[in-house]
């Protein structure tokens, strides 16, 4: 037994629907384009392309890293920094106690 074929109807109206969602789509994009182009968005994407670079050289190990990748450990390494830096100043407080006694 056959399924039965959609009607023509119903296949106009699903290209239609189709249709609309394109050109939704597309009018989407051309808003998208003209605002990257009003605001600079080449200008940005440049500038964090470099500030990217940048940062690659400042974290150890990130030479080859993706940009998800390379925050993540840039995130890591300021935990670290920030834990070295609470390990010295509690070691500097220490040895400021002995000196003053």
């Amino acid at each position: 037994m056959r399924s039965p074929q959609p009607s023509s109807k119903w296949r106009m109206m699903k290209s239609k629907k189709i249709l609309r969602s394109f050109q939704v789509r597309s009018k989407a994009m051309k808003n998208v384009h003209e605002y990257e182009g009003a605001s600079g968005g080449v200008l940005d994407k440049a500038m964090i392309k470099k500030k990217m670079r940048v940062l690659r050289h400042l974290i150890p190990g990130a030479t080859f890293l993706v940009d998800l990748c390379l925050l993540d450990q840039t995130l890591d390494y300021v935990i670290s920094l920030r834990a070295q830096l609470d390990v010295m100043q509690k070691l500097m407080k220490t040895l400021n106690v002995r000196r003053s006694k």
